[in-house]
């Protein structure tokens, strides 16, 4: 600066974070007075003052939004624990009742193929007899019509069929919830992907309901090296997301499409599993944020899988992979159902 007056002075002004800096004062006249160097000095203090309170203001806003920041991080490290350490409760829950079914049903399955063939043979001798004796004393004669022997000789192998088809059923859905609710080791392990989602169709049969049509087109695919139950996990969470979605349709097919593939890619071979429905469509301004953890899926009506951040938490960070999400889908677009949905998990062949 140039200083064109031929009085002035200069006082020093030092800010807390020792920042030096001067407070001139300019006159007409020759000034310096004790009093005068008092009051310069007073405002270069008050000056001073001001100066570090408005850097101090600063810095407290800087570490207010850097705390703020710290605050939105944990509380999306507590829901993820929460989540994860509520998963694990049910899946160990979940599969200590899958273990006790397990035991008796295999118990009742294994009976029956003995009681089968028991009652077949007893069936045989009861026809050699009436072979044999064809005019039975009238006692047994009259028992014969009281229990309507022929009706029971048809029926009863026909019941036995039903009990040993139920009972399969049974054994089934209880070894899919078995490796479904197992946790995970601490390491990855081989895991067949079409296998995984029939798995999950089946523990969700009782949601599909017979108006839901399951569309499946697999390709024969090579074992996957994962965490089978955590991505199965997320296969379940959007299975479960497809039907709610189809559930809003009225006057038209239900429809879900379940698609497997390999795929080339720069870095190597990739499995592509597609779960698409033909519901109404994810909004513009969700699909860009879904899979933040700004979003919660509690933004879907009735969805009760696992977040969507979850889900490509899972599928992104611990298994390099990605998740994409297409809506409406092009082929839905003209369709009566509003366009439809399509998620798209992409894992690497390990």
């Amino acid at each position: 600066m140039e200083l064109t007056n031929s009085h002035y002075a200069a006082v020093p002004v030092l800010t807390q974070n020792h920042r030096l800096g001067y407070l001139f004062a300019f006159a007409n006249r020759r000034f310096g007075t004790p009093d005068e160097v008092e009051v310069l000095e007073a405002i270069a203090d008050s000056l001073a003052i001001a100066i570090s309170q408005s850097q101090l203001h600063g810095q407290i806003q800087e570490e207010l939004k850097l705390l703020e920041e710290v605050l939105a991080k944990l509380r999306i490290t507590e829901e993820h624990l929460v989540q994860s350490e509520k998963m694990t409760i049910i899946g160990q829950l979940t599969a200590e009742v899958a273990q006790k079914i397990n035991n008796p049903i295999n118990f009742i399955y294994g009976r029956l193929i003995h009681l089968n063939d028991y009652i077949k043979d007893l069936l045989s001798i009861i026809r050699l007899y009436r072979e044999q004796y064809p005019e039975p004393v009238p006692r047994i004669a009259k028992k014969i019509e009281t229990c309507d022997l022929d009706f029971i000789s048809q029926e009863l192998p026909q019941i036995l069929n039903f009990l040993k088809i139920g009972a399969d059923g049974i054994r089934q859905i209880v070894l899919a919830l078995r490796k479904f609710s197992l946790p995970d080791e601490a390491n990855k392990e081989h895991a067949n992907v079409n296998e995984s989602i029939d798995n999950i169709l089946l523990l969700l049969a009782q949601r599909l309901e017979q108006k839901i049509l399951v569309v499946k087109e697999y390709h024969n695919l090579p074992p996957i090296f994962c965490y089978p139950g955590q991505l199965s996990q997320v296969f379940a969470s959007l299975i479960i997301n497809a039907i709610d979605a189809v559930k809003s349709i009225e006057n038209s097919a239900q429809i879900i499409t379940i698609k497997t593939d390999i795929v080339e890619g720069y870095t190597g071979r990739f499995i592509v599993v597609s779960i698409a429905h033909n519901g109404s469509i994810i909004p513009p301004e969700i699909q860009q944020k879904i899979f933040d953890h700004s979003c919660p899926t509690k933004s879907f009506k009735n969805f009760t899988g696992l977040d969507l951040s979850v889900c490509y938490k899972i599928i992104v960070e611990l298994h390099g992979g990605r998740l994409t999400v297409e809506s409406p889908v092009q082929p839905q677009i003209k369709s009566k159902t509003g366009g439809g949905a399509e998620f798209r998990v992409k894992l690497p062949i390990v």
